[in-house]
């Protein structure tokens, strides 16, 4: 038949809206032979949050006025599921976008639904009132669809389901909303709004983020800009060397106390997205909304040179070249002695300027001596948090192993046998968790279970995503055989 008509596209309005409306105004009785005019094949069928394997002629249509790279950031769910997800990753999963193939849920890391939720398109009201009088007609907005925003932004109405479910399983068609949404009757009879200011802030702040403009060619990540702007906080050590991620999700339950969505974030998450193993948008804007970061600095992420560990050292540093004592200068800075003695030691250790410092209020201490005594201990300790078989493997560390000895981390970083026999163990938590699969897969051979990628996962206490990351490394550390099963069953 081929397309005689194809409808301008909307502002801020989803790919698959403006699908549905040509779908509408075209005049096909059925959904098949759009289907056929429109997608290359009938795989690339009906995706409601991005775009898949469109023709040529159709894509040439929405990108008249503006690239395809805008195209796509402005009129799919891009904006949403790649904004935070590590560089690499997110180029890697544009560039699929681009071809428009590809598992998207998985390249973008797009969160599974809870068990026994649903998700349905939804539609502002006010909004509804607004396009029709203004184009004739209403549409899908993308800002309506968000997860975790159940407010309009420019409104400030509960946004209303629709009858269209987002699950192409469950329903292949293209329904345009002035289809879907109730014609004839006064739609602002629906609107309702929720007494609570802080939800509408945080919906609004989401927004403004997902509207941003991103930088593709940005290495910035979650993980180092979070541990930046933590510095100064109590979230983050007077060093910066370690998270307090159980206060900080405890602080943020009381602030955003009331909000739906703060109900269904856990610890475990809140620690997993400041490691930078999870990447969900809304839990990232609540983070960084509650320690006062603006929309326009969180869309960049712009993180400084020097960490906070390094800015503490260097202070550190110059007040000792000042003559002040280790005393004096934990004093200073509001900390203990023992932690600007580990800073000193850290210092020192990297050799930084060639520089010899006399630490004040410090016993002499035979570090050759020590270090001799400890090294078959921290060896011990070491092969302990590898795993006998029976434990899960822990991730080896300074303080993992200072932890054991009951020894203070920088006291370790001073005997150089002991540093060296850690650092050669230290590792990627990619290749921790290659190291969890091992051990999961082995326990499961042993009780004479089959291998099923859930059970990997509950034994290992990994996420799919997590051990599928951690495949490349697995390759490496364990045998061909384990392997090839464990790359079977994901």
């Amino acid at each position: 038949m081929g397309i005689a008509y194809f409808p301008e596209i909307y502002p801020d309005e989803l790919v698959y809206s403006v699908l549905a409306r040509c779908h509408l105004h075209s005049g096909y009785l059925y959904y098949k032979d759009v289907e056929q005019d429109l997608f290359r094949s009938k795989q690339g069928r009906v995706d409601k949050e991005f775009v898949k394997q469109l023709k040529p002629e159709i894509v040439e249509h929405l990108t008249k006025h503006i690239t395809m790279e805008e195209f796509l950031e402005k009129h799919t769910m891009y904006p949403y599921y790649g904004r935070f997800i590590d560089g690499n990753r997110r180029n890697m999963a544009f560039g699929a976008l681009m071809s428009m193939e590809g598992d998207f849920s998985k390249l973008f890391c797009v969160p599974k639904l809870r068990k026994g939720e649903k998700r349905y398109m939804r539609y502002c009201p006010l909004c509804v009132l607004n396009d029709r009088e203004k184009y004739g007609e209403t549409y899908w907005h993308r800002m309506h669809q968000m997860r975790d925003v159940n407010l309009c932004a420019v409104h400030g109405c509960c946004l209303i389901e629709s009858t269209i479910s987002f699950d192409s399983r469950e329903f292949v068609n293209l329904v345009s909303a002035e289809e879907a949404i109730p014609l004839g009757e006064d739609v602002s009879e629906y609107v309702t709004y929720h007494d609570i200011p802080l939800e509408l802030e945080l919906v609004r702040y989401m927004v403004k983020v997902f509207l941003q403009p991103i930088d593709r060619s940005s290495t910035a990540s979650v993980k180092n800009y979070f541990h930046s702007k933590m510095a100064g906080t109590p979230y983050l050590s007077s060093r910066g060397e370690h998270k307090y991620f159980h206060r900080l999700w405890g602080d943020m339950k009381i602030f955003y106390s009331g909000l739906a969505e703060m109900g269904n974030v856990t610890d475990k998450q809140i620690q997993r997205m400041l490691d930078g193993s999870r990447f969900v948008f809304s839990e990232i804007c609540m983070t960084a909304m509650f320690l006062q970061i603006s929309a326009e600095e969180l869309a960049i992420m712009e993180t400084p040179v020097k960490k906070p560990e390094q800015l503490f050292d260097e202070k550190v540093m110059e007040l000792l070249d000042g003559g002040m004592g280790i005393k004096a200068i934990a004093k200073e800075m509001g900390v203990s002695p023992s932690m600007v003695r580990m800073a000193v030691g850290l210092v020192k250790s990297k050799g930084k300027g060639g520089r010899k410092y006399t630490i004040r209020n410090s016993n002499a201490i035979d570090w050759d001596k020590l270090d001799k005594k400890m090294f078959p201990m921290v060896k011990n300790v070491i092969c302990d948090l590898h795993g006998n078989g029976e434990k899960r493997p822990e991730k080896v560390s300074f303080y993992a192993v200072s932890k054991r000895l009951n020894i203070q981390s920088h006291r370790l970083v001073k005997m150089e046998q002991c540093k060296k026999e850690i650092e050669q163990h230290i590792e990627t938590i990619e290749q921790y968790r290659a190291r969890k699969v091992i051990w999961a897969v082995n326990v499961l051979q042993s009780e004479g279970k089959p291998l099923i990628c859930w059970r990997i996962c509950s034994i290992a206490k990994l996420e799919k995503e997590e051990v599928i990351s951690s495949l490349p490394y697995l390759k490496e550390m364990a045998e061909p055989e384990l392997y090839k099963m464990v790359q079977a069953i994901l």
